[in-house]
This record gives C-alpha cells, structure tokens and sequence, in this order.
C-alpha cells in the first residue's frame, strides 16, 4: 500500500472535512437539533494506534456498519456508546421515557441515521474525488462515479473487535493503516458519536493516483 505524502493527507482532510459538514448538516435536519461536528486530520497510523481509534479496546459499543462500493471500496461505521444511542433513539421516536435496551424499533432508528449520514458523506465524497488533480480521463473512469452505501447492519460488541473488523483488508497489506474519523455532538446533549470511513488497501492505492 502506497504512502501518500504529506500535501496528499492534508488534501485529503479537506475533501473529508467537507464530507464530515455535509453528514452534519443532514443528521442536524434530521433530529431537527444543531450537531457539531470535529473532523481529525486524515493521516497513516501503526495499526496498533489506530486499533483504539473507538476508545478502550475492551469496552461494549454499538455501531451501524456500511460497505461502501464504486468510485471507492471501504467502510463506513456510525459508533456510539450504548447510552448514546439509547438517547438518540428516544429522540429520534419521541418517546418520553427512558429507553433501556436495543429492541427493534430503536435499531432501526440508528440504522436510519447511519444511513442519512453516510449518504450525505458519500454524496459529498463523490462530487469531490473525480474532480482531484489527474487529467487522465481514464483513471477517473476506472474509479467509477459514485460512492454507494450499503443497507446498514447493527453492531454491539467490543469497541476491539468493530475495530479489528474494519481494519482488516489494510492490515492484510500493510503496517500502518487509513482511518479517516469524526466526532459528532449533539447540541444540549451530552452525546457522542463517532463516524469512520476506513477506505480498503485498492481504493488507497487509487486515491494515491487521483491526488497530485
């Protein structure tokens, strides 16, 4: 897997800060509450860093999991921890008391934002990448036009085991690995949501090209 240079990670930052305000904004239109939203600079980390990139390794999160397929190849993870997202459901379906485990409804309510987020990143993502520096007609084809998401599929387990999941098609290639990541806040609650988009070693090694 390719290393990009320094001016590749910061271009880079600036495609997925543009992203990570997008998926804010949309999320925000959803809950019809602000969201704040701190993007981390895109870089390269040793695997062994980036494995906590969800917290401590051995504590309970839940997540909405999204392949992500065309212009480029990855995940998407929409994590939260379990009171988070027990919150966002109840505010997502206006219940008045408190929700105290995952049934179906409140799964489905995380889905539904995993899935409004994600596509409004990948929307962003996609009319961003093409336009990326090469002239060549045909690198731009190769990579497709679109970034599409896949139906999103609960998670609960160890923040270790999502990680490892996720990081697993760059870790077969390589020592140090891509995890693009931002923090999502809600506005008047003291909730935390994490989004990553971990692109697959093939879409690294495109991105690699298309950025000069």
């Amino acid at each position: 897997m390719n290393r990009f240079s320094d001016r590749q990670l910061s271009q880079f930052t600036s495609i997925i800060r543009m992203g990570a305000t997008e998926a804010s904004h949309a999320m925000s239109t959803w809950l019809e509450r602000s969201i704040s939203v701190e993007v981390e600079p895109v870089n390269q980390l040793p695997l062994s860093i980036a494995a906590d990139q969800l917290g401590t390794p051995d504590a309970t999160l839940c997540a909405c999991l999204m392949n992500v397929t065309g212009l480029i190849n990855g995940q998407l993870l929409f994590a939260f921890d379990e009171k988070s997202g027990l919150c966002l459901s109840e505010t997502i379906l206006n219940r008045s008391d408190s929700v105290q485990s995952w049934g179906e409804l409140e799964i489905s309510a995380a889905k539904e934002t995993a899935n409004i987020v994600g596509c409004a990143f990948l929307n962003s993502l996609s009319r961003s990448l093409p336009h990326l520096g090469s002239k060549d007609e045909s690198t731009v084809e190769e990579v497709g036009s679109d970034c599409m998401p896949s139906a999103p599929v609960f998670l609960r387990d160890y923040a270790a085991a999502i990680m490892q999941s996720v990081l697993l098609d760059q870790a077969c290639c390589s020592d140090s690995v891509v995890v693009i990541k931002s923090d999502l806040r809600i506005a008047e609650l003291p909730l935390l949501f994490h989004f990553m988009f971990v692109p697959d070693a093939e879409s690294l090694d495109k991105l690699s090209r298309l950025m000069p």
